[in-house]
């Protein structure tokens, strides 16, 4: 008798254990990723600037709200950024920060990036550079330098450059 109690007592807490197990496995899990907590856009503002900047770090999202990073931005140090819109963003803690929208010259890559994450570029006017590298120096060997790979815009100045001896 005492056997049969015990068995019954094992098999009850074996089906409540299946029963109690099956409904973990049927409910869904609650996920804290982006896409089921996404960012609050309290407002977008448009950005009339013509500098131009490089990404240093961070992802880049697809939209304001964070909710699908689309590239790492690590990839795109050595591209010109241009800046069009901004977005104030608040997370889930409550603090807001401010996204910029950014794409490249040719509108190939583009996505929202903390403020944070860029450096403006200081433009050179190529025409001056190597006037002053061409310059013979007394202290130095003279050494012609041409620059290429760059990116002249249409007020002479550039981004970005390599240089090759003439």
């Amino acid at each position: 008798m005492k056997s049969s109690k015990t068995l019954k007592g094992i098999l009850l807490a074996i089906v409540t254990c299946s029963f109690i197990g099956g409904i973990s496995l049927v409910l869904p899990e609650k996920s804290t990723s982006a896409e089921a907590n996404p960012a609050k856009v309290v407002s977008y503002s448009k950005v009339n600037n013509s500098e131009q900047y490089q990404a240093v770090d961070g992802n880049v999202y697809s939209n304001a709200k964070l909710t699908n990073k689309v590239y790492d931005a690590s990839n795109f140090q050595t591209v010109a950024l241009t800046v069009t819109k901004s977005a104030t963003v608040q997370n889930q803690q409550g603090k807001k920060t401010v996204y910029y929208y950014i794409s490249n010259d040719s509108k190939t890559m583009s996505g929202w990036i903390w403020s944070g994450h860029l450096s403006a570029l200081k433009k050179t006017n190529v025409n001056a550079m190597l006037k002053t590298i061409n310059q013979p120096n007394k202290k130095s060997q003279h050494v012609n330098m041409n620059v290429v790979n760059h990116r002249v815009g249409s007020d002479g100045n550039f981004v970005g450059m390599g240089y090759t001896k003439l």
